[in-house]
């Protein structure tokens, strides 16, 4: 096991396995999936013309707001 993956093991032990990517390399990668998800989702919506937008009964203030968000926000 390499240094660094035993010092992510002993964080997350100490943060309660609650650290942002617990610790597990499939939990890694899904945690990449989702943000990486979140970014391209965000980048969609903020393309969206209004009378899309109108149409999924979403305010342009409201997709701004959502695509200015860091992709590590739900």
């Amino acid at each position: 096991m390499s240094r660094s993956t035993e010092t992510i093991r002993r964080i997350s032990r100490l943060d309660g396995g609650s650290f942002w990517f617990g610790g597990s390399l499939a939990t890694l990668r899904a945690k990449f999936a989702l943000w990486q998800r979140r970014i391209e989702q965000r980048r969609i919506l903020a393309g969206l013309n209004d009378h899309l937008l109108k149409d999924m009964g979403i305010t342009r203030r409201a997709a701004v707001a959502e695509a200015r968000k860091p992709f590590w926000l739900p």
